[in-house]
């Protein structure tokens, strides 16, 4: 048996289960700037599904490579990753014609929509994460962090709702993809050039 933490031996009991040795491991990192984000069994990285299903089984007799990387880090590939695609949706957005007879669902697939929400709650979640680096309380075209939250979560809950009933909803629909989401793009892409301007150090966003 072999277990490395970034590629350095450490010590540990074979009678721990990947779980218990991961739980170790992230306990011991709390006092650190660094967090948990790959694991390697015999070579090969496990995904989240191959994860859970190994976390009970015992870590004897298998080579076990964990790997981390900075908080700082990691926040900044958050940020790029935001306003990457923050671009692509302005892409995506401007190459669809407004629908004459005022129903989107003329224009553009109803998975299509489904899959710009879906990144919507993702940048929404990546705000939540990187809230905490933030000190003050910064505002954003006249709103507060929290506020436009909430204003966030909202329309994201508004847009769910449209596109769990979307035949019933098509005007709706219309209205919340062609009037209201330019302006939270660019709001979006606001608060994340905010962070990645106070995030600073050492780390290239550009």
């Amino acid at each position: 048996m072999s277990v490395k933490l970034d590629g350095e031996n450490i010590e540990v009991g074979e009678s721990h289960s990947l779980k218990s040795l991961v739980n170790q491991v992230r306990d011991e990192l709390e006092a650190t700037e660094r967090v948990l984000v790959g694991i390697k069994i015999n070579g090969s990285f496990l995904n989240q599904s191959e994860l859970e299903s190994q976390l009970t089984s015992k870590i004897d007799g298998k080579e076990i490579e964990l790997l981390t990387e900075y908080t700082g880090e990691l926040r900044g590939s958050m940020v790029n990753q935001a306003l990457s695609y923050l671009d692509d949706l302005e892409d995506w957005h401007e190459g669809i014609d407004y629908p004459m007879d005022g129903t989107i669902l003329s224009e553009v697939e109803i998975r299509e929509l489904e899959q710009v929400f879906e990144g919507l709650v993702w940048l929404s979640l990546a705000l939540d994460n990187l809230a905490t680096i933030r000190e003050g309380n910064p505002v954003y075209n006249g709103r507060a962090f929290p506020k436009f939250m909430d204003e966030s979560k909202m329309f994201l809950a508004e847009m769910e709702g449209a596109l769990e009933r979307s035949e019933e909803n098509e005007r709706l629909l219309t209205r919340l993809f062609f009037n209201d989401l330019p302006t939270w793009i660019e709001d979006y892409r606001e608060v994340f050039r905010e962070t990645r301007d106070y995030l600073g150090g050492p780390y290239d966003y550009n």
